[in-house]
């Protein structure tokens, strides 16, 4: 319980904040996977491959140093050539709002402006409330507002967009805060307060409208303990003084967990899909232990972290258990050029490049043995591995693509990992995907344009689009 207490003092969500990755090598090399997203023939376009169309468009202006009419050229391609191409116009709406005059498209209360503004991103979002402190964000949402204030159809209508907020400057989220209240949108302006770091002013807002959170079940609170790890610390110290049940703070610990790794942490979806058994808790505690050493980068090494929740819980847990309910969901991981995108399986090829990635550049006499129970062919990423601890790289992805590209990419060889995946004749992978995954996990290892610093959003480090 005690160690609960002391995450107050970190960032929002109690985490360490991890610096970004400095110089980055590998422009030419994400210039080139994103490139190949973008250009790939493809018979007919999913809604993920819209997504990833707009990704990968998004990485191109970065690493690609475009500008000005280059971008929109690009935009206007892949709009063109993409029958939805929803994803790549919100792109382009978050960059017009980063140019001067991009707030003229949203001046007006039609028809289309209002749909496109129910359904914005996040980062979308985002872009607009800081293109102008707010005021037009807080205009279109009293015109799309649903009748009661606790319903929330649409993100763009509930409290969340302050967690979007939390590495502006204090006084603008004030000035937010202040013209929320003011245009009704108490819900957001009590999750702005919360993130405050005078815990006063959110006491001073629930004081204000203390008949608004009479109706709310225990301490009205609560209600913004998720925008807040401030407030979630002062309730556990309540709690404690109490002598009351650990639900609450392992809960906490949970939320915590999660929101330490990135993109995604598969925990809080254990935690549902097992009927919220408790053995997801040690599993958190693990995680939070970990992060606190100071020598796991969640951002640059998500695997660690995953690997430290996934022993943990075949640990704690009955090991048949815990593997039959990861198997059972999906797991977004950067990964979903593999043959099968459930969690378990995604879990074991780290673990099995984990155990493997030594041996496989030259290190040890033997094979690792494999772990006692694993969804991969073991045999088969052995064998790969001593193709690759011979040299023998084409010979390697021939017989396991999946263990040769994740055995190269542990070792940093990048470059070759893509280049064997161009060149196989066998069509073994699908580059198209491949080149989605990659270029977002390489990215990682660069300049991750996609992390905000000092900003945690919804489930920990999120990726968003955003430009300077």
């Amino acid at each position: 319980m005690q160690y609960l207490l002391t995450l107050g003092a970190c960032a929002v969500m109690g985490l360490p904040q991890p610096a970004h990755a400095q110089d980055c090598r590998h422009d030419t090399l994400i210039t080139a996977m994103a490139d190949h997203r973008i250009n790939a023939p493809l018979p007919a376009l999913t809604s993920t491959d819209t997504q990833q169309l707009a990704w990968a468009a998004y990485y191109k202006t970065h690493y690609d140093s475009l500008a000005g009419e280059e971008i929109e050229t690009m935009f206007d391609q892949i709009a063109w050539e993409t029958p939805d191409a929803t994803a790549i116009e919100q792109l382009r709406a978050i960059y017009a709002l980063s140019e001067p005059g991009g707030l003229a498209a949203w001046a007006g209360d039609d028809a289309a402006t209002l749909t496109t503004f129910r359904t914005a991103s996040p980062a979308l979002i985002r872009a607009l409330i800081l293109a102008d402190g707010g005021d037009t964000f807080l205009r279109l949402r009293a015109a799309t507002a649903p009748e009661t204030e606790t319903s929330f159809p649409t993100f763009s209508n509930g409290p969340r967009p302050a967690l979007y907020l939390t590495d502006q400057p204090e006084g603008m989220r004030i000035a937010l805060a202040l013209k929320s209240e003011a245009a009704g949108a108490y819900w957001l302006a009590g999750a702005l307060w919360a993130g405050m770091s005078d815990p006063m002013m959110l006491n001073g807002f629930m004081t204000r409208h203390a008949d608004l959170l009479s109706d709310l079940p225990e301490d009205g609170i609560w209600r913004f303990a998720p925008y807040s790890a401030t407030v979630q610390d002062r309730m556990i110290a309540a709690r404690v003084a109490l002598n009351q049940d650990t639900q609450l703070p392992d809960e906490i610990a949970l939320s915590r967990a999660a929101a330490a790794t990135f993109p995604i942490s598969f925990l809080g979806i254990y935690h549902g899909q097992s009927g919220a058994q408790p053995s997801s808790y040690p599993a958190a505690y693990a995680v939070l232990d970990a992060v606190q050493t100071d020598t796991i980068d969640p951002l640059t090494s998500p695997e660690t972290l995953w690997l430290v929740a996934y022993h943990q819980l075949l640990e704690t847990a009955a090991p048949d258990d815990v593997r039959r309910i990861l198997s059972q969901f999906d797991l977004d991981a950067g990964r979903n050029w593999y043959p099968r995108t459930d969690a378990l399986f995604q879990l074991d090829a780290m673990a099995a490049t984990a155990l493997l990635g030594a041996y496989a550049q030259g290190e040890g006499d033997t094979v690792p043995p494999a772990p006692d129970v694993t969804s991969l062919d073991w045999v088969s990423w052995a064998a790969a591995a001593d193709l690759l601890r011979d040299g023998a790289l084409l010979a390697a992805f021939d017989e396991n693509a999946v263990a040769t590209t994740e055995l190269l990419w542990a070792a940093d060889k990048y470059a070759v990992a893509w280049g064997l995946a161009l060149a196989d004749s066998h069509d073994a992978v699908d580059t198209a995907q491949l080149a989605a995954d990659l270029v977002v996990r390489l990215d990682m290892q660069c300049g991750q344009h996609t992390i905000v610093s000092g900003l945690y959003g919804q489930w920990g480090r999120e990726r968003l689009m955003h430009f300077p």
